[in-house]
């Protein structure tokens, strides 16, 4: 008995030497972390970092972080940050995110809400900690820009999973549901013949990066070299879009290939982009005449199969010019 007993204040001893390195390892992991951002150029703060969870999780709670990149105009600011790890699996981290965080963009500043919001990160064990998976899941979710528009949804996941069968791969995963417009946006909207309510937004897709995400990426710089539409679904109250079709970087950075559309309610399709200030008002008409002329023959008049094509820098949709294609780089 007493052998045992001995036994177990061994381990016990063990166990709380193990929880100490490790929890003194993950406080200074994240102290180093914010060295290394301020070191890039960036600006990185806090107003304390500390570990709790003894004896099976490592806790890690930083007070007020502030990270913002002065180049490029970007910031994010919340009263805290949360990330959780299992002892025994501390390649699993689990985050809990405050009810108000604020994003920063250019002269923007959008103010993010939300009943709660939780994302996970799985990485592969060993010294590369490569990405396996990533998720998130928020529930009534809001954004309230300083410019004066405001969106909000009951339902948004978002994930990324590795595909083992293809090298520096992974799939991309989104849905989100009932998103409703402020009251700008749904007078925008209201100009289009559209509710004020996206019921939803999906995609399925799968992206290959130049380069795996592991904790080498600060030198290697993942980037996206081609992309996959599975499936990509919007309904928007008559509006409905699909979508299927790849792009890849060509070798100017430039995507180049085609996707292929479904639109029902395509008639609504130009005034939004004139209410959005994408296309001139007086082109409105134009766009419209060719959108028909390009549907005459379908099954129903107002369904619209197109295909919107990149190649050479530029994009066009069938027959119509859209200008410059979208860099990847």
């Amino acid at each position: 008995m007493r052998a045992l007993l001995w036994g177990i204040l061994a381990i016990a001893g063990l166990w709380s030497g193990y929880w100490w390195v490790g929890s003194t390892t993950v406080e200074k992991s994240a102290v180093d972390w914010f060295a290394a951002q301020n070191a890039q150029g960036l600006q990185a703060s806090h107003d304390g970092i500390g570990v709790q969870g003894f004896p099976n999780r490592f806790d890690l709670t930083v007070t007020a972080p502030n990270l913002s990149d002065p180049a490029r105009g970007l910031g994010w600011t919340a009263p805290f940050v949360q990330i959780f790890a299992m002892t025994w699996k501390p390649w699993h981290l689990i985050a809990a995110l405050p009810n108000t965080q604020t994003v920063t963009v250019a002269d923007q500043t959008v103010t993010i809400t939300s009943a709660h919001m939780l994302t996970s990160l799985l990485l592969h064990p060993g010294t590369g900690l490569a990405l396996n998976e990533t998720r998130i899941e928020a529930a009534e979710i809001g954004f309230d820009s300083s410019k004066g528009w405001s969106v909000t949804a009951a339902q948004i996941n978002a994930s990324t999973l590795q595909d083992a069968t293809r090298a520096d791969t992974h799939r991309l995963g989104l849905a989100v549901k009932a998103v409703m417009l402020g009251a700008d946006l749904a007078e925008t909207a209201a100009t289009a013949d559209l509710p004020a309510q996206i019921d939803l937004i999906h995609l399925d897709a799968y992206a290959r990066l130049t380069a795996p995400i592991d904790r080498f990426a600060s030198q290697t710089n993942p980037s996206l070299a081609a992309l996959d539409l599975a499936d990509v679904r919007l309904n928007w109250g008559a509006l409905k879009l699909t979508a299927k079709g790849a792009l890849v970087a060509d070798g100017s950075g430039f995507a180049q290939g085609e996707i292929a559309l479904h639109i029902e309610g395509f008639r609504r399709i130009p005034p939004l982009l004139v209410a959005l200030n994408l296309v001139k008002p007086e082109l409105a008409p134009t766009l419209t005449h060719a959108l028909e002329v390009l549907a005459e023959g379908a099954a129903d008049a107002e369904v619209l199969d197109i295909t919107l094509k990149c190649a050479d820098g530029q994009m066009s949709l069938g027959p119509v010019p859209l200008g410059a294609a979208p860099q990847f780089n």
